[in-house]
């Protein structure tokens, strides 16, 4: 039996390689190399990576980066993150990544992140941890205009920034699905004030939040998004 150390761009490149389970392999408990291990697997479809990673790994850098047909991963719950520091391009141009479990990633001493997510078009679920944190400064994901984040167990909603923006780990960890919105916009005229909507689906149902805007003439001067199927009113509040 062999004690693997090091798997820095172990796999780098493997173009044929389709399915990977690393839940029986023999990981060295000092084992601290991980950076780029499929990196440009392109062919990779399902990985199981249950139990790869220890406390003892700093450095996460592209791992699974452009691995452009993974369309699973398994066993990202039980990875131990809390001794790392730095990760970028982890799962960067996964885009056929349909669902991402990030619910056991520690972010708590992480200095160094950017481009976690960028290009997962696929994307429809993920699942954050209470240790999870996004940091304003770098790139995660891009949702389109016509979606944005569900929170499954209260049903709020957010934009790929505003759930950057407000995500607190103690107070909205769980599991958010990727559905179909619709962009409420308001038009203004020669003076500035506020519109208020009440979204039925909101975290208060029945109480109204504002979009402010300026004036900008007949532009379009506030929007908001807001999930299909909704029930909008919108009230003048200058």
């Amino acid at each position: 039996t062999v004690n693997i150390a090091d798997l820095t761009y172990a796999c780098e490149g493997c173009s044929y390689l389709t399915s990977v389970d690393t839940s029986g392999w023999n990981i060295d408990e000092n084992a601290t190399g991980f950076c780029h291990t499929f990196d440009g697997c392109t062919s990779l479809e399902t990985a199981n990576v249950t139990g790869l990673i220890s406390s003892k790994v700093t450095n996460l850098e592209g791992v699974f980066n452009e691995c452009s047909s993974l369309k699973t991963i398994e066993g990202l719950n039980t990875w131990d993150t809390s001794g790392l520091t730095r990760m970028a391009w982890i799962f960067s141009g996964c885009k056929s990544l349909e669902s991402l479990d990030l619910s056991s990633f520690d972010c708590s001493s992480i200095t160094e992140r950017y481009g976690i997510i960028p290009g997962c078009d696929a994307l429809d679920e993920l699942i954050l941890g209470k240790k999870w944190s996004f940091s304003l400064n770098n790139i995660y994901f891009d949702v389109p205009e016509n979606s944005c984040w569900q929170r499954v167990s209260t049903k709020d909603c957010f934009t790929h920034w505003g759930l950057m923006r407000s995500y607190n780990g103690f107070t909205m960890s769980g599991r958010y699905v990727r559905i179909a919105s619709h962009k409420v916009t308001v038009t203004v005229t020669g003076f500035s004030g506020s519109v208020a909507y009440n979204d039925h689906d909101s975290y208060s149902p029945g109480t109204y939040f504002s979009m402010e805007f300026s004036s900008v003439g007949s532009e379009q001067s506030a929007f908001e998004i807001l999930p299909v199927g909704d029930d909008v009113k919108l009230t003048n509040r200058c």
